[in-house]
């Protein structure tokens, strides 16, 4: 984003820069998220037709900008009316944002998937259990990582990323769709593999945490068994 000018525009609805097909709210200071559909405009009147008192006919009104942007090239003609608007012009390949709610999620779901192992595992010990629960339970974290990365893709795209890793890779896994989204963002995203550290981190320690939770439980079992031999001795 370029720094704004002492001329800055006036916040508002402006033709979008990497498309012809919608308009970006521009606050002032730099463009926003914010969207809109082009509506199709009403029949302007001849204004040559239109006789207009010279009193009343503001001498400095000249849309200039307007019909340089009417005359320039389809593709272009929304960049070049922003431009003649004084309107700071926008990245092709959008900015560095890449933080997304959907990729910090992701960042922390081994820990969703190793509760949902050990719980599939402990309901698959017990018969009476529907096999279609421990079933469920291992698919819960497949399911939402899909989810998450089609969400992820989706913003980088309105972030005007027009290069971004495929939401495929995230039937691989949360880790494996991370790396590649770490990839393809590299070169314009500083800070873009942060996600991929974290779950490698998160993965660490899930793992440490559930080979301790095991630990804990069979060490319980042997302590439960042990107490119901004692009892068991004591009665006979």
């Amino acid at each position: 984003m370029s720094e704004p000018t002492t001329d800055a525009p006036a916040a508002g609805w402006y033709p979008d820069p990497s498309t012809d097909t919608q308009l970006r709210w521009y606050n002032g200071v730099e463009w926003t998220d914010e969207v809109a559909p082009v509506t199709p405009e009403e029949p302007v009147t001849d204004v040559a037709a239109v006789d207009v008192p010279d009193a009343y006919a503001p001498a400095a009104y000249a849309p200039t900008a307007y019909v340089a942007a009417a005359s320039a090239p389809a593709a272009s003609a929304p960049a070049a009316y922003a431009a003649a608007a004084g309107v700071p012009a926008m990245a092709s390949d959008g900015s560095s944002r890449w933080g997304t709610v959907s990729v910090w999620l992701l960042a922390f779901m081994p820990w969703l998937s190793t509760i949902s192992l050990i719980a599939a595992g402990m309901m698959s010990i017990y018969p009476a259990n529907p096999d279609w629960w421990w079933v469920s339970a291992l698919l819960l974290p497949w399911v939402l990582t899909v989810l998450l990365a089609v969400l992820d893709v989706q913003r980088l795209k309105q972030w005007l990323h027009t290069n971004v890793a495929s939401w495929a890779w995230a039937l691989l896994g949360a880790p494996v769709y991370l790396i590649a989204r770490h990839v393809v963002l590299r070169p314009r995203a500083r800070f873009g593999s942060a996600p991929m550290w974290v779950a490698i981190i998160n993965i660490a320690l899930a793992v440490v945490a559930a080979g301790l939770a095991l630990l804990a439980a069979g060490a319980l079992v042997v302590y439960v068994i042990a107490e119901l031999d004692r009892s068991m001795r004591g009665i006979n």
